[in-house]
């Protein structure tokens, strides 16, 4: 399932879901940079997810389709944990609207 989430460039939008979430993506009209928070702080994330806790540019030109927080564990694979989970952006054009799509893990 999809869930979706809105906000403006330069706001934190909280994503208020139990559970595991599969992948992130996003929709906008303009440039922006995002990173992942967990309970206001920069996410401490699986190191095969740390990127995501890292400043990351999202460009509508040149954007990929989505981010994986899926995991690699022993005999399979995890989603990444939704609690507290936020993500953060910034940009020059702020006030303008994005769209968050997040894909929670069944």
């Amino acid at each position: 399932m999809i869930e979706c989430f809105s906000g403006e460039v330069g706001t934190t939008i909280p994503i208020m879901l139990v559970g595991e979430i599969e992948a992130i993506a996003f929709a906008s009209e303009v440039p922006f940079e995002f990173r992942a928070l967990r309970n206001n702080q920069p996410a401490d994330l699986p190191l095969a997810l740390s990127q995501l806790a890292e400043w990351q540019t999202f460009d509508p030109g040149n954007a990929r389709l989505c981010y994986a927080t899926l995991y690699p564990i022993s005999g399979g694979t995890r989603g990444l944990d939704a609690t507290g989970l936020a993500i953060e952006t910034r940009g020059l054009f702020q006030a303008d609207r994005l769209t968050l799509l997040v894909w929670k893990r069944h």
